[in-house]
């Protein structure tokens, strides 16, 4: 459940200022210097060990590969290779040892070597391409580290480092595309602003669907940061997440598990899956120093036909422009078999696309492995970003520029085309974003380890949002300010024993309990009128408001797994996780989650014809998580008033329900691996049914218990299936010429089954929860004679569509030519999904709308309102039209990424430099969609959760072009 120690693949996590925080002041420094002092002292200085040296490189064209991790099996030591793909591990016991060597995209590798006292043994790991990597190991979803074929459910892994010279904003806009099973949607095109994040669609209908994020074991914050907001609660109207402020440089891999079958080990709140984020770690050997530097511009996409009929296209002169992009990045790692370190710093500056609107991000990180003994080793891991933005004004907001622009003469400012008074008001914001870790692992026997792990994240949010003194829509001005902080404590014991009980059966006993507490605390000042231009604080206001918000919710669990392998290709893991939860009613008690899992290497029977198909391996999983409810949803509450003469007094708010509990979704998932044609074709393939029970829905109470406020209860029910496929083919193999393409697939079809008598629950602009439909879809009224010439004829309450995507198609390819030269592509088609066309709904019914000019002008006359049908009339006649006749399809393909990359010639590098890589990357360069507003992947921000569940574009930013190129040298 947390970290993998690249020394054996193992769990590991880390945590060193996390204590110093937790201590207060302890001193991370003294601290780090105890360590290494503790570390030299206990070191054996003893003669009877050597060291293992030698090199990794690929198989088919011979060159070298870096950050491979090397490890001697059952020992704890290892080492990372570097760049020229060299690595050395030394302090290796004499005697004969297996050593390993691992790395995403290749077949994993083991040779035997002998060690002899005070000697250098040398070997040389040719690896190869694998189709499906079996061997390759995991960590996510099982609570120790096992190979992917022991796994009877799907997983993901996504290589970042290999990835990251490919120049993108962060790892949300990585994984679009990228593997099958994830959602994430850019919802603005302002800078500094965060997509959605979603795995499997919608099982939760009012605690999110966000899955978990670990950063080394760490839990992340999942909350949403909160947006740079006016006085009014008008403003950026986009939000962020911690997930979108790590530094990409830094990130090894990530593991991805998308359901319940899965998550079991994660508990209360896993039933969205979970994603692990495995940072770069330290190496034995010379430093290895990396720098890189982007630079490039962001761009306004092409907007629709439809907007462009009018020949302002939107009036955005005064604010459009092309904004430039600038990053650097640099690291070091290195260190010796005590003390492996790995040092990072980073930075960037971006203006968006929108005059005024900017965002800036330094971060800097520190990762240390000690080795305190040949049993004991402590993993630190520290990371801190801080991201300081500026907004412009956005979406259903009256100080928005694209609204105003719109509507030309007819916007808030009468008569006046030129909107760029809008950008007087300064929305800020700024986001620090804390992780630290600290792992302690012992390895007792070959059979027998324990590990304890610390965690912190810390994230705080400070925005403002000022209207100056003399703005037009308000000309006494306001304020609005903002505290937002969020910490996340993670602890976890995880103790794992593993034997063999015969020759043919072996046993993986792993067992353990966390313990996650979060807390939010959050303060609102606001303030109406200044006395003039100045320096504008809440103070300085002549009339003030406040309000403040805390919560803290806990989750503790103990968890057991059994691994069962048998003939090392049958597989069996049982487990169960039971929990406690804060939130849980008083009278509700403990929870327990159950899973099973087998996988099958048939391939591996003597029986099964290779020569058809080279591997195969078949799995099947059944298992349950859950989500638990809000802090406050099982307890009752009261509302504080002001009553007569300012007298204190309170109002009735939550009911309170002792015997609420979570919502369990259980899922069960069948599927295959398997490689075809000479291992050039690989097909992963999973079939997921999903029902989620007890799902949480707000019931209005009886009227005689004194309590108008609907109330959350365990009353209802949603069920979704689904298919992810995921294919790659070599179509040219080799490194002089190569060639492979690939495709993710992923289809969601869900359903709310029961609602337990609630009503149907509504999230504004149309979109509801209703039983008998996904969750959520659009109703409204529904043209029922769409085609006559006539009036249009409505019924209300009819379902107008999904608003998310039943089928994401993910396309992409990749040439290597003559060992230098790389081209990528990667594209993204969503089908099946709504968007409620708010921009062009306002734009209608103040006769602005292009699309809908001449129709509003044959209407003039008898003989043209004849000539008119009846869906025509009902979208573009001021008294028909509604929202509801402008929900339209969100389908889209976008090529989200293209990139060419070049690696210098060795002999062409400058002494000391190792490797240089040059990439050229664009992003969002073509977009193909029916859609008719600004871009069918917005959507209005508006109240906090709300974003994964509306589709709505109301006057957004459109999602930016980017073109930008990045340098990568080693040395």
């Amino acid at each position: 459940m947390a970290g993998t120690d690249w020394r054996r693949g193992r769990p590991a996590t880390g945590l060193a200022g996390g204590l110093a925080r937790l201590a207060r002041g302890g001193g991370l420094t003294a601290g780090l210097v105890a360590v290494v002092a503790l570390a030299g002292g206990a070191r054996e200085a003893s003669a009877q060990t050597g060291s293992i040296t030698g090199r990794v490189l690929d198989a088919s064209g011979g060159g070298p590969i870096a950050s491979a991790q090397i490890y001697v099996v059952g020992s704890g030591l290892g080492a990372v290779s570097g760049a020229g793909g060299e690595f050395t591990i030394s302090n290796v016991p004499v005697g004969t040892h297996q050593v390993r060597a691992e790395i995403i995209g290749y077949g994993a590798e083991t040779q035997t070597v002998t060690v002899s006292a005070g000697a250098a043994a040398t070997v040389t790991f040719r690896m190869r391409t694998s189709a499906v990597l079996l061997d390759q190991v995991v960590v996510t979803g099982v609570g120790a580290a096992a190979r992917r074929k022991e796994i009877g459910n799907s997983l993901a892994q996504i290589d970042v480092a290999k990835l990251n010279t490919r120049p993108v904003d962060n790892l949300e806009t990585m994984l679009r595309g990228s593997t099958a099973g994830v959602q994430s949607l850019s919802l603005s095109g302002q800078v500094g602003a965060s997509g959605t994040l979603q795995l499997r669609g919608v099982n939760s209908v009012s605690q999110g669907n966000e899955p978990l994020i670990y950063v080394d074991g760490v839990r992340l914050s999942t909350a949403r940061i909160p947006p740079a907001n006016l006085e009014d609660g008008r403003g950026a109207r986009v939000s962020g997440l911690a997930l979108d402020e790590l530094n990409l440089g830094d990130i090894e891999r990530v593991e991805i598990i998308k359901g319940a079958a899965a998550t079991t080990l994660y508990g209360t709140e896993a039933s969205g899956g979970v994603i692990q984020i495995f940072t770069k770690r330290g190496s034995t050997g010379k430093p290895q120093w990396a720098f890189a530097v982007t630079g490039g511009a962001n761009f306004w996409p092409t907007l629709s036909e439809t907007i462009c009929e009018d020949p302002t296209c939107l009036d955005l002169t005064p604010i459009k422009r092309t904004g430039p992009v600038q990053r650097y990045e640099g690291s070091v790692r290195g260190g010796n078999e005590s003390l492996r370190y790995y040092i990072s710093g980073s930075g960037s500056s971006e203006k968006g696309i929108v005059d005024t609107q900017w965002s800036k991000h330094y971060g800097v990180t520190g990762n240390f492995d000690v080795t305190l003994s040949p049993r004991l080793h402590l993993s630190l891991n520290n990371s801190y970003t801080n991201r300081q933005t500026r907004y412009v004004a956005d979406s259903n907001n009256r100080h928005g520029y694209i609204l105003n622009a719109m509507r030309e003469d007819k916007g808030y400012w009468p008569g006046q085309r030129d909107h760029s008074w809008v950008l007087q008001q300064k929305l800020l914001g700024e986001t620090d974003n804390f992780i630290s870790g600290l792992n302690l692992e012992h390895v007792w026997s070959s059979h027998l380890r324990n590990s304890l792990r610390l965690g912190l994240n810390t994230l705080d949010a400070t925005n403002s949002g000022v209207l100056p003194f003399g703005y037009y829509l308000y000309t006494p001005g306001s304020i609005g300010v903002q505290r937002w902080q969020d910490r996340t404590l993670t602890v976890e014991y995880t103790g794992t024993w593993e034997t063999e009980v015969t020759s043919t059966l072996r046993s993986s006993l792993t067992w353990g309990g966390q313990f996650i507490s979060e807390r939010r605390h959050e303060v609102d000042a606001s303030g109406l009128d200044f006395s003039g231009p100045g320096n504008f604080t809440i103070s300085s206001a002549a009339r003030t408001t406040s309000s403040e918000s805390k919560s803290r919710k806990d989750n503790a669990g103990v968890f057991l797994q059994e691994k069962l392998g048998v003939a090392d290709r049958l597989f069996l893991i049982g487990g169960v996780r039971v929990d406690g939860n804060s939130a849980f009613g008083k009278d509700y008690g403990l929870q327990a989650y159950p899973k099973l899992s087998a996988s099958y290497v048939i391939s591996d029977e003597a029986f099964f014809p290779k020569d058809l198909v080279q591997s195969l391996r078949l799995r099947a999983a059944i298992g349950e998580a859950g989500k638990a409810p809000g802090a406050f949803d099982a307890v009752r509450t009261w509302d504080p008033i002001a009553g007569l003469k300012g007298q204190p007094g309170v109002t009735t708010r939550n009911l309170g329900n002792p015997d609420l509990g979570p919502e369990r979704t259980r899922e069960i998932e069948l599927g295959f691996d398997a490689s075809l044609l000479a291992s050039r074709l690989s097909i992963e393939a999973t079939y997921y049914n999903a029902t989620t029970r007890d799902a949480l829905f707000q019931v209005q109470p009886i009227p005689s218990q004194g309590f108008n406020v609907a109330q959350v209860r365990n009353v209802g029910e949603l069920k979704s299936h689904g298919l992810e496929l995921t294919t790659n083919l070599t179509v040219l193999p080799g490194t002089r010429f190569g060639w492979v393409v690939g495709a993710n697939l992923t289809t969601n079809h869900g359903e709310v089954t029961d609602m337990g008598g609630a009503a149907p629950i509504s999230f504004g602009y149309k979109t509801e929860v209703r039983e008998g439909y996904a969750p959520p879809s659009f109703f409204g009224r529904k043209v029922m004679n769409p085609d006559e010439l006539a009036d249009p004829v409505f019924e209300d309450g009819q379902y107008l569509g999904n608003t998310l995507p039943t089928m994401i198609l993910g396309l992409h390819t990749n040439i290597q030519l003559l060992d230098n030269l790389t081209l990528s592509a990667l594209g993204e088609l969503n089908k099946g999904g709504h968007v409620l066309n708010e921009t062009a709904y306002l734009e209608t019914i103040r006769d602005l709308w292009p699309a809908c000019t001449a129709i509003r002008e044959q209407a003039t006359t008898p003989e043209g309102l004849a000539r008119l049908t009846a869906a025509q009339r009902a979208k573009c006649l001021t008294k028909f039209t509604g929202e509801d006749q402008w929900v339209e399809s969100g389908d889209f393909f976008k090529l989200r990424n293209v990139s060419v990359s070049y690696r210098l010639p060795a002999g062409l590098l400058p002494g000391g430099i190792e490797s240089a890589t040059l990439t050229v990357s664009g992003t969002n360069l073509i977009r193909i969609t029916d859609f008719t507003g600004l871009d069918p992947e917005v959507n209005d921000g508006g109240p906090s959760g709300t974003e994964q569940f509306r589709r709505v574009d109301y006057y957004n930013f459109p999602p930016r072009r980017s073109i930008l190129a990045k340098l990568n040298l080693t040395f």
